[in-house]
């Protein structure tokens, strides 16, 4: 972001363009746009460019009701959200995050979080879950930490490719009490954590498919 025409802004001070408030942008709607520009002489570049000048546009794209969300862009109907991209659907405390839209709450450093997610902690492509830490390809599931590609899973510490278990430490299954003992125990070790992350598996399975081509399907 940059300081633009004291506005916060996507776009860096710059002859090229004049930004304005969202606010603005929306009272005065895009029937109020120059396009009569676009008539003179020159090349589609010239024209482009014409037109660009003569047409302010917003300094960040905010769409509908939003609360505290000046550091944030391509937002909609959310709350608190900060130094984020394509936040939507009411969402809010949402920050270093992209993508994230239908009732989520709570979420930091992560991207793709969809569909009534909470408490989320660098992960990515999450859904329908809560409670979800360093995690990838993660739905329907709560309280997973260090793991991908699991769905409807509880309780889950270093785990992939799981459907409907819990209280598992690295696929193994392990009863409530233990499980609890030995996660007490890992999370003492915070210098891994990073480590832990960097050994997941990169992409996401396919679920209940055959004959398809990439993942996540």
């Amino acid at each position: 972001f940059y300081k633009n025409n004291n506005l916060i802004s996507v776009y860096p001070p710059s002859p090229r363009v004049t930004v304005i408030s969202p606010k603005e942008y929306s009272h005065r709607g895009s029937n109020n746009m120059n396009s009569s520009i676009w008539d003179h002489e020159g090349s589609f570049f010239e024209k482009l460019s014409h037109l660009v000048q003569n047409n302010p546009t917003p300094s960040v794209i905010h769409f509908r009701e939003n609360d505290n969300v000046d550091y944030a862009n391509c937002v909609f109907w959310a709350k608190n959200v900060y130094l984020s991209f394509a936040i939507w659907e009411e969402t809010e405390n949402c920050f270093y995050s992209a993508i994230v839209y239908k009732k989520c709450s709570n979420i930091f450093s992560s991207v793709a979080v969809t569909n009534y997610c909470e408490n989320i902690y660098n992960a990515k492509a999450i859904s329908k879950s809560s409670f979800i830490f360093y995690s990838k390809y993660i739905h329907n599931s709560s309280n997973i930490r260090f793991s991908t590609n699991l769905i409807g899973c509880h309780n889950c510490f270093r785990c992939d490719a799981l459907e409907n278990m819990s209280y598992c430490i690295d696929n193994t299954p392990y009863s409530k009490d233990e499980y609890y003992k030995k996660v007490h125990i890992l999370l003492q070790d915070k210098n891994n954590f990073e480590h832990y992350f960097k050994q997941l598996r990169n992409e996401a399975i396919n679920y209940a498919s055959t004959k398809v081509l990439g993942n996540r399907i």
